[in-house]
């Protein structure tokens, strides 16, 4: 073996050493973790839940694919825009009070309850964008748990149906307007909007909703602010609910939520397969 591959061969090593050692520090020290300096203040899922029950705000969510973008990749849903990619980072930062703001939990929790497809996923692929968030999030406030919206598919809890009836709780008596994808609810059967008052769908593009920005925002300006405004449009939704609660709309950022809920009634099997299916664009 040459000196030059021996030296390859020792740092990806230590590559790999300090990706467990990163991986156990908030594995298995989770809520023991005293590495406060290196985590954030994040809700769990039911906690999540529950502030958005008792006191409702607009809210956003940022996944791994929103952190992407920021970072200057093209994803599914969106092609990289540097304008929307600056007003994300923009979200991240600010400690606005009006606002929710979800950030992924098990970056900085355990994963043991997470579903094998999802476990896999963070183990592999958490570190990086912990540190973006580290990086970039605001330590003054407190985050929401990015995934309640689709907990089903997320995690491999054994009892869903309480859980589920208050996300239906969410939307009772409330008067929707509904912007999505228009292929969203083509395939869906259960209604995780049941308890709504009324519900309005609009129809959007499925993928690079950006481009459409202003419109789609302006359409949402035209609604009395008795309605709640919820958006299934990747990060597009970030965007709209950040600009809409500005000026003093209920917004939120629902994302997977309907189709959690149908996956939840159906009882799909969260097969990899299935699991690709399900957070691919419709």
């Amino acid at each position: 073996m040459s000196v030059h591959l021996k030296e390859y061969t020792r740092d990806k090593m230590y590559e790999m050493i300090t990706l467990i050692e990163d991986y156990c520090k908030y594995e298995f020290l989770d809520e023991d973790n005293p590495y406060e300096k290196d985590t954030l203040e994040i809700l769990d899922y039911e906690k999540t839940l529950d502030l958005l029950l008792m006191q409702p705000r607009s809210f956003c969510r940022f996944g791994d694919g929103e952190i992407d973008l920021i970072n200057g990749k093209s994803i599914a849903f969106q092609n990289y825009d540097a304008k929307l990619a600056d007003i994300m980072l923009t979200i991240l930062k600010e400690n606005n009070s009006d606002l929710y703001i979800g950030i992924n939990y098990n970056y900085f929790h355990s994963t043991r309850g997470l579903s094998a497809y999802n476990r896999k996923f963070y183990m592999l692929n958490a570190k990086p964008y912990r540190d973006f968030l580290l990086k970039n999030c605001n330590r003054e406030r407190i985050y929401i748990a990015a995934a309640f919206n689709q907990y089903y598919m997320f995690s491999e809890h054994l009892e869903y149906r309480e859980y589920y009836f208050k996300i239906k709780f969410l939307f009772k008596n409330r008067k929707l307007i509904i912007f999505a994808g228009k292929d969203v609810f083509s395939d869906i059967k259960y209604d995780v909007f049941e308890m709504a008052e009324s519900k309005e769908y609009i129809a959007e593009p499925n993928r690079n909703a950006f481009e459409k920005y202003e419109d789609i925002l302006n359409n949402a300006r035209g609604y009395t602010k008795d309605h709640v405004l919820c958006f299934i449009l990747g990060p597009t939704s970030k965007a709209l609910v950040y600009q809409l609660a500005k000026e003093g709309y209920l917004a939120w950022d629902i994302g997977h939520m309907a189709k959690d809920y149908d996956a939840f009634m159906r009882g799909i099997e969260k097969t990899a397969e299935n699991t690709r299916s399900f957070y691919a664009p419709d």
